[in-house]
């Protein structure tokens, strides 16, 4: 009897000893880490003065992290989650909000993209104007330093953004945000300067910085690498590349095109996306883009026509009054004005700064979507 009760008693010790190393574990162990940084990334503890930090440094609740310009950082919460930092952003790491979730995490301004790989456990982030509450797994997060509008572009998942003015749920493929007043969403533009696209593609380098300073192999390999995680947004990203390296434009375009396969409707937002990036280059663009996929030239047209064929006669002189469709650069959707061009039996659509380049360096071309006239059989 004595054994039995020496053994329990030895059992009930040995459980004490862990549950005191184990909360002294918790207590001890980084709500985040530094993982990678590129240029001038400081950290503060606590209400301490800023300080230089280096690539591994742990990060404690009450810790706060910034950019400098032209400067990035990655940063993994405990839970995986990772957070690609642009210059000139600023974190905070806060004590969890509720019982046995993470940290929070704080933005007081900046631009970040955050990317879980699968984690159902809730994130909360809190901004000047508005706090926010993710059930994802990838999203774009931009905050304006002077208090201004924080806004959320969704990739994947769904982020709850509210304040005292009200609550909104934004799922993949919108935008939420708030300034003054409560939170409102709508769907995020199909173009690269709809929000920090670049991040994500940045995201695919070995080592964090931004693409500005990327050389040509690492740059068009992270291009299509972010595109085949996150095809939803592959116009984005394209045209978030095209913004960064206009010189790399027709590269981009074709590695975007291999990325998305033979998919039409995906290559004919690439297309717009880079387009809508480089202008001046867009008959350019248009004649790479049916040279590498001719199966899609009626999408990238976007006035409707069939692409050439021997069954159809498009020299005839185009109609002016047609208006580009919804879903064709600028068209429907509000994104700025542009114009028809024909070219080479072609319709495509251009800002007017690129259909005067066009008209200029292209003597065939003429102003207006191409007509088809039916072939009668004789």
């Amino acid at each position: 009897l004595s054994l039995v009760k020496n053994m329990a008693l030895a059992a009930i010790v040995t459980a004490g000893f862990l549950m005191l190393f184990s909360a002294q574990s918790a207590v001890g162990a980084g709500a985040a880490t530094l993982t990678s940084k590129d240029n001038r990334v400081e950290v503060a503890s606590g209400g301490g003065a800023w300080a230089a930090a280096a690539a591994g440094r742990e990060l404690q609740i009450g810790d706060r992290l910034k950019t400098g310009e032209d400067s990035r950082a990655t940063v993994r919460m405990s839970d995986g989650s990772v957070l690609q930092l642009d210059e000139l952003t600023t974190i905070e790491i806060k004590a969890p909000k509720v019982a046995g979730s993470g940290a929070t995490l704080s933005v007081p301004g900046g631009a970040a993209f955050f990317s879980n790989s699968g984690s159902s456990r809730e994130v909360q982030i809190e901004t000047p104007s508005a706090n926010g509450a993710i059930r994802g797994t990838a999203f774009l997060l931009t905050v304006n330093p002077n208090g201004g509008q924080s806004a959320v572009s969704m990739i994947e998942g769904v982020f709850d953004l509210s304040n005292s003015s009200g609550k909104v749920t934004a799922r993949q493929g919108e935008k939420a945000q708030a300034a003054g007043a409560g939170p409102s969403k709508d769907l995020y533009g199909e173009t690269g300067d709809t929000g920090p696209w670049y991040l994500v593609i940045e995201g695919q380098f070995q080592g964090v910085k931004s693409l500005r300073k990327a050389d040509k192999i690492a740059f068009m390999n992270a291009v299509p690498g972010s595109i085949k995680r996150f095809k939803q947004v592959s116009s984005q990203l394209s045209g978030g590349a095209a913004i960064a390296r206009k010189e790399w434009a027709r590269d981009i375009l074709e590695e975007a095109f291999k990325a998305v396969g033979g998919d039409c409707s995906a290559r004919a937002g690439i297309l717009r996306s880079v387009i809508a990036a480089v202008p001046e280059k867009a008959a350019e663009l248009t004649e790479l883009a049916v040279a590498l996929g001719p199966d899609c030239a009626g999408a990238f047209g976007g006035g409707g026509g069939a692409p050439p064929s021997s069954g159809g006669d498009f020299g005839n002189p185009p109609d002016s009054s047609l208006a580009p469709p919804p879903g064709s650069v600028g068209g429907g959707g509000g994104q700025g004005n542009v114009i028809a061009i024909c070219l080479r039996g072609r319709t495509i659509f251009v800002s007017p700064q690129g259909a005067e380049e066009i008209l200029r360096n292209n003597p065939g071309a003429t102003l207006g979507a191409c007509q088809v006239t039916p072939v009668t059989n004789r």
